[in-house]
C-alpha cells in the first residue's frame, strides 16, 4: 500500500505542481515515507520466538520443587503425552534451525534485521529448552527409557550450532553503519557515513560471512547510497561540476 499506492500518488501531486511544497520539505517527507516504509518491512521480517508447551504434572512438579511421583513414571497416558510434547519441541526448533531467507529479496537492511531476529529466536527458543520445565521433562523420558537425555536431545536438534553461526554473520552485518547513512541528512554526514561503511566491508576477510551473500549485501548496500545521493541532491546528474564540488 505505502510503495504502490500512498508514495506514488505523493510523488504525482509533487510532479504535477498539485501541492504548494519547498524542496526541503518534499525531501524530507519522502524520507519519512522511506522510514515508515522499514518500519513496516521490519514488522513483516520479524522471526517470533516459539512458546514450548509444558506438561501441568510437570509445571506443578518444577514450581513445588518437589520429586518426581514413582506413580507417574508409570503412567502411561502422562509419558505419551509427554512423549508427544517432547516430539513437538524437536520438530519447532529443527524447523527454526533450517529457516533461511532469500538474500535477493528486499533490501540491505533487511539482511541485517533477519540475523539479528533469527538470532534472538534461536537465543530465546535455546534457553526454553535449557530451561527446568523442558529439562525435568526430559530427565522423567530419559528414566522411562523414552529418550536419550537432555544433552542428546539438544544436540539432535542442531540449534546450538546454528546459533554459533548465526551470531557470526549477526555480528558481521550489525557492524554495517547502514542506519546511520540512512538518517543522514547533510553531504559531509553522507561521507563520513561511507567512509566507514567502506571500513567495515574491510572486516568482511576476518569474518564466516557467506561470499555469495556479502557481494549481494555489498550490491544492495551500494544502492542505498546511489539513493541516498539522489535524495540529498535530486538533479546530481544536472549540474555542473564546479557546483558539485561546492556541494560536497
Amino acid at each position: 500500500i505505502m510503495n504502490n499506492g500512498v508514495y506514488p500518488t505523493f510523488s504525482a501531486l509533487i510532479d504535477s505542481n498539485a501541492l504548494a511544497c519547498t524542496a526541503e520539505s518534499v525531501r524530507i517527507t519522502r524520507a519519512k515515507f522511506k522510514d515508515l516504509t522499514t518500519s513496516f518491512t521490519t514488522l513483516k521480517n520479524s522471526i517470533p520466538i516459539p512458546e514450548l508447551i509444558i506438561h501441568p504434572e510437570i509445571k506443578q512438579i518444577v514450581e513445588n520443587d518437589t520429586d518426581i511421583d514413582s506413580l507417574l513414571l508409570e503412567d502411561l497416558n502422562f509419558l505419551n503425552v509427554l512423549q508427544s510434547m517432547a516430539n513437538q519441541w524437536h520438530r519447532i526448533t529443527r524447523n527454526l534451525v533450517s529457516l533461511q531467507r532469500n538474500p535477493d529479496e528486499g533490501a540491505a537492511i533487511d539482511e541485517i534485521k533477519f540475523w539479528s531476529n533469527f538470532e534472538s529466536c534461536l537465543s530465546g527458543t535455546l534457553a526454553q529448552l535449557l530451561d527446568k520445565p523442558v529439562q525435568k521433562s526430559l530427565e522423567v523420558l530419559a528414566i522411562t527409557k523414552r529418550s536419550r537425555g537432555s544433552s542428546a536431545f539438544i544436540a539432535d536438534t542442531g540449534i546450538e550450532e546454528k546459533l554459533r553461526e548465526v551470531k557470526g554473520n549477526n555480528q558481521y552485518v550489525s557492524s554495517i553503519p547502514l542506519p546511520e547513512l540512512h538518517s543522514t541528512t547533510k553531504l559531509f554526514e553522507l561521507q563520513e557515513s561511507i567512509k566507514k561503511i567502506a571500513l567495515s566491508f574491510k572486516k568482511f576477510r576476518s569474518s564466516d560471512y557467506p561470499i555469495d551473500r556479502f557481494i549481494i549485501f555489498l550490491q544492495k548496500v551500494s544502492k542505498d547510497v546511489g539513493n541516498k545521493i539522489l535524495e540529498l541532491i535530486p538533479n546530481v546528474f544536472e549540474i555542473p561540476y564546479e557546483k558539485f564540488q561546492q556541494l560536497t
